[in-house]
């Protein structure tokens, strides 16, 4: 369960400043975190990263832009 992201990518540009933190709802965050141990299922916890292009990062020799990636 993401705690906060990294946004990398253009999308949330269009709708929110890039200083605005993208962080969840804490009484939901901590309710998910509630079931998960209720129901004995594992979950990790942390701060993640998202991008545009999944495969880019994984491929990037493959991509037209490998020399800037």
């Amino acid at each position: 369960m993401p705690t906060g992201a990294i946004r990398m990518e253009g999308t949330t540009k269009e709708y929110l400043p890039l200083e605005f933190p993208a962080v969840p709802d804490f009484s939901l965050l901590s309710k998910l975190a509630s079931a998960a141990e209720l129901l004995h299922t594992p979950y990790h916890m942390g701060v993640v990263q998202y991008k545009d292009s999944f495969y880019g990062q994984h491929c990037p020799e493959s991509m037209p832009i490998a020399h800037q990636l």
